[in-house]
This record gives C-alpha cells, structure tokens and sequence, in this order.
C-alpha cells in the first residue's frame, strides 16, 4: 500500500518527527537561532534574562532548595538573602540539575529550550494535521512561529514565555487527542501542560481560562448532539483544579517574598488605566517604531489579521468550538496586553501572546480551505512557501539587528568583557561565595551573574551615597567590580579604589575588606 505524505509525517511511527525535526533546524538555522546556542546572555532585556540564569545560578550552587528560589542580588531580608519569588521555578531548576551534569552553561540551557520548542511546535503540526488533514499546511503552520523574531530570540533564550506557549500549544493537541476518544487521560494530560504553562508564565492562563469557559458554554448553549463535552462537571475539574494550583502557588509566592521583603518581578498587573495619555501614546509608539517587525513581518500580521475578520464573516459556518475560540483567545490576549499595557515600551517578549490568535486564525482558515479553497492547492502552496521565506528574510535580519544593533549595545560595551572576567575570578582568589558590589548596573542581576557572584548593584542601591557603600560592606560586601571606568571619576566611588584588586579590559576589581572596621589589610 502507497505510504502518503500524510500518513509519513503524522503517523505515530518516529518518521514524521525526525523530518520535522530535521525541517525545525534547517528553518532554524535560516532565521539564525543556531547561531545564538553558544552565545552568553545577551541582546534585547537581558536584565530579564539574568534574573532567570541568576535563580538557576543558585540552584545549582546549592544556595537555594526548590522551594525556597534565590537570585543573586540580596535585596531581601535587611540586605543579607537573595529570596524572592515569582513564577514557578520548575525551569530553572531542572536546568541547574543538568548543570550538576554538565557544569555551568549557558549553551545547555539553550539546547533545553530549543529542545523544549521543538516539541511544542511539533505537537502543533501534528494538531494542525488532524484539524486540516493536509501535511503542507500543517508544515506551515508548525514552522512559522521559527521564523518571528521575537519567538525565535526567546526560544533559545532564558525566559519562560516561549516555554509557557509551547506548554500551552502541546495542552491543546492533548485535549485534542481526548476529543477524538484517544483516551480519558488526555484530558488530565492536556490540563497538566496548560496548568504547568501558566505556572511558568500567567499569561499561558488564556488556554486554560479558554478550556473552562468552552466547557461551561458549551453545557449550556449547545444541543446535545453537537458537543464535545459530554460529562462537562466531571471533564472541567482537571482544568479548575489547574486554575486552583496556579492562584495557590502565586498566592505563596506573594507571601515568600513578604516575608523576606525583596521581590524581582512585578507579581501583579501593570495596567493602562494607570497612565496618562502621553504614557500610552509612548508605549503605542515603541509598538509601531521598534517591535511591529520584531513581533512578526508587519505585512504578516496584516495578512492575519485579514484571515481572521475573514473567519468572522464567515463564523456561522463553523463548528462551536472554532466560533468560541476564535473571539475568546484574541480576546483573552487584549485584555491581556491592557492589564500589563505598562511593559510594552522596553518589554520585547509581551508581545508574544500575540502568537496564538495568529496561530489560531491560520488553523482555522486551513479548515475552511479542506475541501474548497480560494485558489487551487497548488496555487495556495506556493503562496504559503513564498510567506514562509519572506518572513524568514525579515527574521534573519531583525535577529542579527538584536545581536549587533543598538539593542545589544549595553552587552558589547559593558557585560562582554565582565562575562569573561568573572570567569577568572577563582583563580585571582575571589571566592565563589564571595559578596560583591557591582556598579554601574540598573538592573536586578544582570552584572552579578555575569561573574557569578552574590551582591549589590544600583538596583535598589545609590553608591553615589556614602551610606550605601557603608551598609553594604557591613552586610559583607568583600569587593567592588566595576565594568565602566568612566564611574572612577565620581568621587564617592573614588573613596572605595584605594586597593585595585585585579582588571581586565573595562573591568576593574578593588578589595572593600580594609574599609571594614577592625579590618588590617596585609600591604599595612
């Protein structure tokens, strides 16, 4: 029997995964994702970025357990602990125990999340493959998110938004699979990948919110013939059981970090009505000047978005579930951009909530297009290829606009050479537990994991004060790390270079432990 394309690539058989792996790299490679596997931290909010390498750091030194997350800026308890809580840090720690493997590397964590992507985006091929019965568009489907700028960046980097989509992309091909009468346990399966994205980011909750408003919905408006849900009070519960989990662990979080007294992310929403109307016509601005083609091709969001007022028009031809969905998940995301409307000025990765409506819309217009298109086939593919490669033109080069451009600038100027001097820190005898100041820094934690210590930046700090630079040698602060000479001239940070300790390019170290009380320093 002739073995179709179809059957190849969507069997249960490991065929179709290897060739869509194989298609993922290629695609990734174009985009230049590969490039970035073996590259420090760097490129657009590496403040973020260092926040998370900063909580796996200490995981795998063995200064925090899994339920009690650290970071390395001790902003907690009176200035002495790093403690603080925000998303769930199953991430992180499963990275640190890889490290314990493989030792500290950037590179490792990559290759989890590039890892963790191409399994997301393959169980959103294969999704499509049932949806649509059609192999080349599911292949579209599958592969474009590799060709956003924004997805592609953050898919191997080390935040858990593009994680927590994946997540919420793979619950959907589970909850699928349960609809299709694969199995009863593909509901709970389903509600454990979306529950487990939205732990890793709220903003994965849309999926699952979704899921629990279709069953209700559908319990009360649908005839019984045409719905999925035949049990809907016993087929909900492993999704508000989900929902449930999430309030419980955020709830302890707001607790962990009132307790100790720091926080390193917003825990809360940062919403429009709080600014004035200069403030959101700024953040409008940075949406159309900077991130439109960073999110996706601005031609591509304008091709979906006509797709999508085109499945509106048309909505009454659809199946229920597709009628919800397609008002219900771009719904969820606009409400979800106005509650955190504050971040989009300098927060790159908060626009990718926007891949989901756009993934839906593709899906469903495929649906329609099964068994009468608006062109023939041929002529469809064709188009869907020359959109694939045009949008992978425009990622490639927003890719290497982050790498090299002004959005990468705080990197090669000031974290480069910091990174490769904290490398060598143990071997000029600064111990790995070592408290450090690291100036100037604005962020949390980006210079104090750059060197992989423990400490003070200006984060929270004004080591323009004498009082400051006191408090924070009193609470241990053994060295001071500049990584920008240009501060030396201020005079107050002048007072604390009286013993240069080590330097490296723009990096300089000067000892603080002779400015303790009691303190004999040996050259005395």
């Amino acid at each position: 029997m002739k073995l179709t394309a179809i059957k190849f690539l969507s069997g249960k058989g490991w065929q179709g995964f290897i060739i869509f792996a194989i298609l993922f790299f290629i695609v990734g490679h174009l985009t230049g994702i590969t490039a970035l596997i073996t590259e420090p931290p760097q490129g657009v909010h590496i403040w973020r970025q260092s926040d998370c390498l900063a909580i796996t750091l200490n995981y795998f030194n063995g200064n925090a357990t899994f339920a009690e997350p650290q970071i390395l800026n001790l902003l907690s308890d009176d200035y002495t602990s790093g403690k603080s809580a925000g998303e769930f840090p199953l991430l992180y720690y499963t990275v640190a125990q890889l490290w314990k493997i493989t030792g500290q590397s950037e590179t490792v964590y990559r290759i989890t999340m590039l890892l963790l992507t191409l399994a997301g985006l393959y169980a959103l091929f294969r999704l499509t493959c049932i949806i649509t019965g059609n192999v080349t568009w599911s292949l579209f489907t599958g592969l474009l998110p590799l060709t956003f700028p924004v997805f592609a960046s953050y898919s191997v980097s080390f935040l858990p938004n593009i994680p927590a989509i994946i997540l919420a992309l793979t619950g959907w091909y589970m909850l699928l699979l349960y609809i299709k009468g694969r199995g009863n346990y593909f509901r709970w399966i389903s509600a454990l990948f979306m529950t487990t994205g939205m732990l890793l980011k709220i903003s994965a909750g849309i999926s699952l919110l979704a899921v629990i408003l279709y069953i209700l919905t559908e319990r009360l408006f649908a005839p019984n013939n045409q719905r999925l849900f035949r049990q809907p009070w016993k087929e909900v519960i492993p999704f508000v059981a989900g929902l449930l989990t999430v309030t419980a662990w955020y709830l302890w979080a707001y607790s962990y970090n009132s307790v100790h007294g720091g926080s390193y992310t917003f825990n809360s929403v940062w919403p429009v009505w709080e600014l004035s109307a200069g403030e959101i016509k700024e953040r409008l601005s940075a949406a159309r000047t900077i991130w439109k083609n960073q999110v996706m091709a601005e031609w591509l969001l304008l091709i979906s978005l006509t797709l999508w007022l085109t499945t509106l028009i048309l909505i009454k031809k659809l199946p229920l579930i597709f009628r919800f969905l397609l008002l219900v998940i771009p719904a969820g995301t606009i409400a979800y951009l106005l509650l955190w409307f504050q971040g989009l000025q300098h927060h790159d990765y908060y626009y990718a909530e926007l891949y989901l409506p756009l993934l839906l819309t593709w899906i469903v217009i495929f649906r329609m297009w099964k068994n009468s298109g608006p062109f023939p086939k041929t002529i469809i593919n064709t188009l869907l290829a020359a959109i694939m490669i045009l949008s992978a033109i425009n990622g490639r080069k927003m890719m290497e606009e982050r790498r090299s451009g002004w959005m990468n600038n705080w990197f090669t100027n000031n974290l480069e050479s910091l990174y490769f001097a904290g490398r060598e820190m143990n071997s000029l005898g600064i111990p790995v537990d070592a408290i450090v100041i690291s100036i100037p820094d604005p962020s949390i934690n980006s210079s104090l994991y750059f060197i992989g210590r423990r400490g003070f930046t200006d984060y929270g700090n004004n080591f323009n004060m004498e009082n400051d630079f006191s408090r924070a040698i009193v609470k241990g602060a053994e060295y001071l790390v500049v990584n920008d000479t240009a501060i030396l001239n201020n005079g107050q940070v002048t007072h604390y270079t009286a013993y240069p300790f080590a330097h490296y390019k723009n990096v300089r170290v000067f000892d603080l432990r002779p400015y303790r009380i009691g303190y004999i320093h040996p050259s005395k």
